[in-house]
């Protein structure tokens, strides 16, 4: 996120940092109508980063000024600082406002910081039900990590061809950006937290901005063709933060977009100043630019905590939150950044990293000293920690997760069991479940409440069970299987569809549901359910701590009514019906024991097995009318 601002300083390119930013924050902000992209902006800094970076690593090895410890320390001082202020206010507000288990899980993540490797830490946590890393003030740390364990070796890299021709240094970058870039292909498909989070698939995008900085192409030498590529290039990033979407298999080739066009502002601006230049030159972008770094560190914490301490933010929330991140982002950059950039350690280099060594050790004590004060002077009551303990259930087994049920552990098509899952049995009705982890969630509720019903089970975590079906290749290989192999040739009483919606989808499943009425004697829509702002347990524990349990209400995502509404305006004609989830759970308030002491939700917006059971008992009558039931 963060880049040396050296040499021969460039105003348009603290004005791409602006543009990368600022997407970022609206869409961490569920502005997504605004920027239904803005992830992209991640993109488009690893660009510039890898420009800036490279940039003084190659002016240093031509004047023969490279020295390997003035860059790391040099590093130190730029980006550490205000990071670890960062961290401690993080930690802080954990420990006054959360949990034991908060607090033990930020200090994680704070070690995970300090020592670059946060995206390890969450991709190995990043299972399909792993709600809580959403939730974590820190998770947009993985990308400063991704950076740091890249400029381990980049230096060192830069360093042996010190001595090479130019056209031996563009073909050495080329070849890994090229190679990083296929792995990276591959991974989406294959393995996307993988393709996410770990750096030999994000490192082509720095190589991208490292290739600019080496002047690997021609300078454009015609004012036509800089201005020309500069519209383009910003025309480029515009859309790609309009046109990709949460549902886009993403990074991989779909990040190739932000980020030539990134590399097309960055080149069109050399020697001379395009239209586009001075626009992202200006004062209120530059601004905005300067401040990117800690606007970055910041933007995250303040909306994740608020969030947490108040309520949902609204729209006139938001824009107080963006303001006041703002506000402490210069407070950051004016007070933090440049007073160490500018500091001068005894020793040098080599003062500067025995300083850094020594900040994040303290920091590391101070998040482990922080997890065991807040278990030992804040222990948490018998029924709060039976509900938190929900927060780590473990649904694979209730949804066959791995055999009927594919997420990114199980994302291969051959584990399917259809034997097993896609059995029809002759005298009973059999109804296929058909969808993501809404519709595997189903299959022990309906089958506990209708025992005389075989259900069949096909699903894959983030698969719409609609035509032209996008993602995952667990997802696009089943739902190809499904629709044109094994539902053509197996007449069914019922097919049941249910997924994580979202009002575009209301369409897509109508039109989805008439085409497969053709194997099925009546086609089902199960609505969306209730959805919260962060993990349903720690809500439920929060509210039973207080003795407040309105506490639950205020966290309910109001998108969901909208989504419900909008099937049921768009969903229905012969043999297909639209069933509502949510007003089943929600009539007149949404329900959120299952029974006793056993929450409905087991995050923010899965079932947990008497859950599924409830909903089940609670729709019998709507998916399966008099006519069906069997005798």
């Amino acid at each position: 996120m963060a880049g040396f601002v050296e040499g021969n300083y460039r105003p348009d390119v603290d004005g791409l940092r602006a543009l990368a930013v600022v997407p970022v924050i609206l869409y961490h902000f569920r502005l997504t109508h605004l920027a239904p992209g803005g992830f992209v902006g991640v993109d488009i800094f690893f660009v510039i980063s890898g420009f800036l970076i490279t940039k003084i690593l190659h002016d240093k090895n031509q004047d023969g000024g490279y020295r390997i410890a003035d860059f790391y320390g040099r590093r130190a001082k730029r980006i550490l600082p205000a990071l670890f202020v960062m961290l401690l206010f993080c930690i802080l507000c954990t420990f006054i406002t959360g949990f034991p288990g908060d607090v033990a899980s930020i200090s994680r993540s704070v070690i995970g910081s300090v020592m670059s490797i946060s995206n390890l830490l969450f991709y190995f946590s990043s299972g399909y039900f792993d709600a809580k890393m959403a939730h974590n003030p820190l998770l947009h740390t993985w990308s400063l990590s991704v950076e740091e364990q890249f400029y381990v070796f980049f230096p060192i890299l830069m360093f042996l061809l010190k001595r090479s021709t130019h056209r031996v240094r563009v073909l050495v970058i080329s070849c890994i950006a090229g190679a990083s870039f296929l792995w990276a292909a591959e991974m989406v498909r294959t393995n996307p937290a993988a393709a996410f989070y770990l750096v030999p698939s994000r490192a082509w995008e720095l190589m991208v901005g490292a290739l600019m900085a080496i002047e690997a192409f021609p300078t454009i030498s015609r004012p036509v063709v800089s201005e020309f590529a500069a519209l383009l290039g910003i025309s480029i990033i515009f859309a790609s933060i309009r046109l990709t979407n949460s549902l886009t298999p993403f990074p991989g080739p779909a990040a190739l977009a932000p980020c030539l066009g990134a590399a097309l502002i960055i080149h069109a601006g050399v020697g001379r100043k395009t239209y586009v230049s001075k626009l992202l030159g200006s004062s209120p972008l530059r601004f905005v630019g300067m401040i990117s770094y800690s606007l970055y560190l910041w933007h995250w914490p303040v909306y994740v905590i608020y969030s947490d301490a108040i309520h949902i933010p609204g729209t006139v929330d938001k824009i107080g939150l963006m303001a006041a991140c703002i506000f402490i982002s210069w407070l950051s950059f004016r007070f933090v950044e440049k007073p160490f950039r500018r500091a001068k350690f005894s020793g040098g280099s080599s003062g500067t990293l025995k300083l850094a060594g020594a900040a994040a050790a303290a920091m590391c004590i101070a998040a482990v000293s922080a997890s065991v004060a807040s278990a030992t002077l804040f222990p948490v009551p018998g029924n709060v920690a039976r509900v938190l303990s929900f927060s780590n259930y473990d649904a694979g087994k209730v949804m066959r997760d791995g055999r009927c049920f594919l997420t990114s552990a199980a994302n291969d098509y051959s584990l399917f069991d259809v034997k097993s899952c896609l059995a029809t049995r002759h005298g009973v009705k059999n109804v296929l479940l058909l969808g993501d982890s809404h519709a595997a969630e189903l299959w022990s509720g309906f089958s506990e409440n209708r025992p005389d019903i075989n259900f069949l089970q096909a699903s894959a975590s983030g698969c719409k069970p609609v035509l032209g079906t996008t993602g995952a290749v667990r997802c696009t290989e089943l739902m190809h299987f499904m629709f044109n192999e094994f539902l053509p040739l197996h007449r069914l009483d019922m097919i049941v569809l249910s997924a994580q919606w979202n009002e575009l989808d209301a369409h897509r499943a109508a039109e989805s549901a008439r085409f497969l009425t053709r194997y099925a004697d009546s086609v089902v829509i199960l609505g969306p359910t209730v959805e919260f702002d962060q993990l349903f347990p720690r809500l439920l524990a929060k509210g039973l701590y207080l003795n407040n349990l309105n506490i639950v209400e205020r966290h309910i995502r109001p998108e969901q009514r909208v989504i419900d509404r909008s099937f049921h305006d768009s969903v229905g004609g012969m043999n297909i019906r639209y069933v509502s989830a949510y007003n089943s759970l929600c009539s007149p308030v949404c329900r959120i024991w299952a029974d006793g002491q056993i929450p409905m939700y087991f995050d923010d917006n899965h079932l947990t097995e008497m859950g599924a059971r409830i909903l089940a008992k609670e729709i019998d009558a709507q998916i399966f009318p008099p006519k069906i039931k069997t005798e």
